[in-house]
């Protein structure tokens, strides 16, 4: 009889107990969560909460076994990654190469009675006037690599004394331009006397185009390339 009465009793606290586990499963609110062997299911593989809303392990319960919605602080939440970067834009294209500089070669002609009185070598106001302009206009180049001045003559008078005049006259002009701030071993002079004339020594026209000064510039200029 005692035996039998043990048995009703062990019988009722299983049923008591399972009826507390579903109860409390029952009414904690919470959302049903698949368990594992790690935790006391109901008949439909869910874990049971107590009345706390807790999740109840079992004694076989391991890290291994847990799942996330009875512990979630074993299960953190990953950062997401970060969106990757946008593509590089395409570097710019180099800018091209300035061009190199032109080499520039331009002769000028004086006349000799601009520069000039007659039979002299000293150079007039109308000639310094020109020159200053000559000056003026090699600012435009990078550098000038050689200035070289010629004399001449007509054919009126004595050849030696023609020759010497159009080499004072050259060496005049040189003179000249140092003072004005061209360095004078840039300059080289040379005279030619009657020897080159340009028109004919048979009218007075020809005779004075004869009478003149040639004034050749080397050097380079920089080429502005349009944009």
């Amino acid at each position: 009889m005692k035996k039998k009465l043990i048995q009703v009793t062990a019988g009722l606290g299983c049923m008591l107990a399972a009826g507390l586990l579903v109860q409390a499963h029952a009414h904690s609110g919470r959302e049903d969560i698949q368990g594992t062997a790690g935790y006391v299911v109901d008949a439909r593989g869910h874990v049971v909460r107590n009345a706390a809303g807790d999740c109840w392990r079992t004694i076989h319960w391991t890290k291994e076994l847990a799942v996330k919605g009875c512990d979630p602080h074993l299960f953190p939440e990953r950062a997401e990654a970060p969106p990757p970067p946008p593509p590089a834009a395409p570097a710019p294209a180099p800018a091209p190469p300035p061009p190199p500089p032109r080499q520039v070669e331009e002769t000028r002609t004086l006349g000799a009675a601009a520069l000039f009185a007659i039979n002299s070598a000293a150079i007039s106001p109308q000639g310094r006037a020109e020159l200053d302009q000559l000056v003026s206009d090699l600012a435009r180049l990078d550098n000038v690599q050689n200035i070289h001045v010629v004399g001449h003559t007509d054919n009126t008078g004595a050849a030696d004394y023609n020759m010497d005049l159009s080499k004072r006259r050259a060496e005049s002009v040189k003179a000249y331009l140092v003072e004005k701030g061209i360095r004078a071993d840039l300059i080289t002079t040379e005279g030619r006397g009657i020897t080159q004339p340009v028109a004919s020594n048979a009218t007075t026209e020809g005779r004075a185009q004869n009478r003149r000064v040639e004034i050749t510039i080397r050097g380079t200029e920089t080429v502005t390339v349009p944009r």
